[in-house]
């Protein structure tokens, strides 16, 4: 038996070396293989959606979703110190049959990114560096240990325990779209979104471009946000124009103008009667002096005081719940200035049959379709100068006529009961 500096141990599965780091810890040991049922990840399948949109410019045809099977991820039975990576298929995180058979519902390939890797829990790591720091000091006659020789520790704890711990498995879903060359990715994190771009590339040798408020604008309508001056929705004293140009921010800001004035009727490609409208929680957003962020929610925070003085000070709509009804179907989401959804409610089936994945994907694409609908008729009023301006004065006016008539107002406390969290990013 290993000597442990006189020190008796209470479990014998925790050997010491001379300098007291763990070296066997059997009491973590977990067999193969893992029950595939335990690894299910299904959100274009069922409830909520979330994803990003990517555009391929080439698009991918159906013979070209055979090379998805060219990088499925690696057994889960070699996974050691070092994370693996790959194609899984849609059923769940195990299941490395991504032919064509299982997994194209044309046009869609449904698929999964599998990303496993050993962690060790912080508090467990926590605990045996303490055990060894204790060690050492008993055995040195040291009241402390330098900064130095406590990342020694850590480093070659963590070291020893990795190999023993159990996997941990993460799928980012996505959804190929060979009819439009369009890739639906739950990559919301930065992480994520540079973990899918590389793989697909060394898959497909594609680019899929992040389809943002800017690039967007490029494919739809020709129009380069760098050739538009900044917009400016209030006439405040000092407050000047951003140096760029955010669509995004501009695009959920229109929004606002027309759920507070109820222009939300707009004529779409799929149906004739299609309104759109935001609500709260609202997300105000400018960088500069002060807080660069304001959030409001709970009460009625599109007609709330907080609102208006944080347009009046130049900030813009950054983040808000966006509602989009077509005859009788409605969807609802988060929607971001990015054109990161969130949340993706799907139009109830009227007689309460369940949709299949095809069902739910025509849903997905009608909601898309009348979105972009949607924010083409606002490039084409951001396109024309003449037009532009005359909305935003409109704008200007309505906001200090509502302003000056929520001020008018009995309040207590936060106006309407709303609550205000204002947040700097420095």
């Amino acid at each position: 038996m290993v000597k442990t500096h006189g020190r008796k141990k209470a479990n014998d599965n925790f050997s010491f070396s001379s300098a007291a780091i763990p070296c066997k810890i059997s009491m973590f040991h977990f067999p193969f293989p893992i029950q595939p049922t335990n690894c299910t990840h299904m959100s274009f399948e069922k409830g909520n959606v979330s994803f990003r949109i990517f555009h391929l410019k080439n698009g991918l045809k159906q013979p070209d979703l055979a090379k998805f099977a060219e990088h499925v991820a690696p057994s889960i039975e070699t996974l050691s110190t070092s994370p693996i990576e790959g194609w899984v298929s849609w059923r769940h995180l195990l299941d490395y049959d991504v032919s064509e058979e299982k997994c194209f519902f044309p046009p869609w390939f449904h698929l999964n990114l599998l990303h496993a890797e050993k962690k060790v829990p912080g508090g467990l790591l926590r605990a045996f560096c303490k055990l060894e720091e204790d060690a050492q000091c008993r055995a040195r006659n040291l009241e402390f240990l330098s900064k130095k020789e406590r990342a020694e520790i850590k480093k070659t704890v963590f070291e020893q325990m990795q190999p023993e711990m159990p996997p941990t498995l993460s799928g980012l879903p996505l959804v190929v779209d060979v009819s439009c060359g369009r890739v639906l990715a739950e990559a919301l994190s930065k992480a994520n979104l540079e973990r899918f771009g590389k793989l697909f590339v060394n898959t497909t040798r594609e680019q899929p471009y992040l389809m943002t408020p800017e690039v967007a604008a490029l494919l739809h309508k020709q129009i380069n946000a760098t050739d538009l001056d900044p917009s400016l929705f209030t006439d405040e004293p000092g407050v000047d124009p951003e140096a760029a140009c955010s669509l995004g921010l501009e695009f959920l800001t229109w929004l606002w103008y027309l759920s507070e004035t109820g222009e939300t009727q707009f004529k779409s490609a799929i149906g004739e009667s299609c309104v759109a409208y935001v609500t709260g929680p609202l997300t105000f957003y400018r960088e500069g002096k002060g807080a660069h962020e304001a959030l409001l929610r709970k009460g009625a925070p599109n007609r709330s005081r907080e609102a208006f003085t944080a347009l009046l000070c130049g900030k813009q709509l950054k983040r808000a719940k966006f509602y989009l009804a077509i005859q009788d179907k409605l969807w609802e989401c988060t929607l971001d200035s990015e054109f990161c959804f969130r949340g993706l409610k799907l139009p109830k089936d009227p007689e309460n049959k369940r949709p299949t994945f095809q069902d739910r994907m025509t849903d997905v694409s009608n909601f898309l379709r009348a979105f972009f609908d949607l924010y083409d008729q606002f490039l084409d009023l951001r396109g024309n100068s003449k037009s532009w301006n005359a909305l935003l004065r409109k704008f200007r006016k309505l906001l200090r006529d509502r302003l000056d008539s929520a001020q008018g107002e009995t309040t207590q406390g936060v106006d309407d009961g709303n609550e205000v969290d204002v947040a700097d990013e420095n």
